[in-house]
């Protein structure tokens, strides 16, 4: 293989890593559908330390908040309207571990449907206390370092055949989206049995990170980044045919 050969084969190989990477979780379609985004958080407010993903109940931009009031100790779901007009959730359900167990939980049929104005985000959550503490049904150890969503353990069959599941339907329309990062189920142990620590998660788009970034927010605006990217790929590649034709 020539030297020129070489470097566009690393270039490319460069440029789709940079494509899984960045776009992964977008060109899955885990994150973000046509019209809406998904997102998942966890709140709690029993322990030290505590706070709520952002925006939450009383926040203005928030048209449906269907919850009850704190105490919390509870995953939480958020549905962004970003179509420019107005949507129709239709249901929403959670499997939380589907090859331990696959009935959906399914507490907001009386909230439902809801037609979301454009902007706004409709919020789901425990209805009752306890009634949503999707993080105390474990499937691994408790440990900080290794989980379903961090370290070895996150790529065993245990977790990758139990990411949690949110089914959503929006004008009709029925998706389902995975929780790859187990945030609704915090790593798939009980965080606070470690040592009682807060459980409270920021948001962040279904199928990005997990509980090792508790203040995370990957945003869509990160797929604007592969543009660039392959820009300078592409750049590159043109340099190296300009010096090829002048040698």
């Amino acid at each position: 293989m020539s030297v020129q050969a070489g470097l566009r084969k690393t270039c490319l190989m460069t440029c789709a890593i940079v494509m899984l990477t960045v776009a992964g979780p977008f060109l899955s379609g885990q994150a973000a559908a046509a019209g809406y985004d998904v997102y998942v958080g966890y709140a709690d407010d029993l322990r030290p330390s505590p706070f709520f993903p952002t925006p939450w109940q009383g926040d203005p931009t928030v048209g449906l908040f269907a919850g009850s009031n704190s105490p919390f100790d509870a995953g939480a779901i958020r549905v962004l309207n970003t179509s420019g007009g107005t949507i129709t959730i239709d249901s929403l359900g959670v499997v939380l571990h589907p090859a331990v167990s696959g009935s959906a939980i399914a507490l907001w049929g009386g909230s439902l449907p809801f037609s979301l104005a454009a902007g706004q985000s409709a919020i789901f959550t425990q209805t009752g206390q306890y009634n949503f503490d999707t993080s105390d049904s474990p499937i691994v150890a408790a440990n900080l370092l290794d989980n379903c969503s961090v370290g070895p353990t996150a790529s065993t069959s245990t977790c990758t055949g139990n990411h949690p599941t949110v089914d959503l339907s929006i004008d009709g329309v029925a998706a389902a989206y995975l929780d790859t990062g187990h945030v609704l189920d915090t790593g798939g142990f009980d965080l606070a049995a470690v040592d009682n620590s807060n459980e409270s998660l920021q948001w962040r788009l279904i199928g990005t990170t997990g509980v090792e970034n508790p203040g995370a927010v990957p945003e869509p605006s990160s797929f604007f980044l592969v543009g660039p990217s392959l820009a300078a790929c592409a750049w590159a590649l043109r340099a190296k045919r300009r010096m090829k034709a002048s040698a």
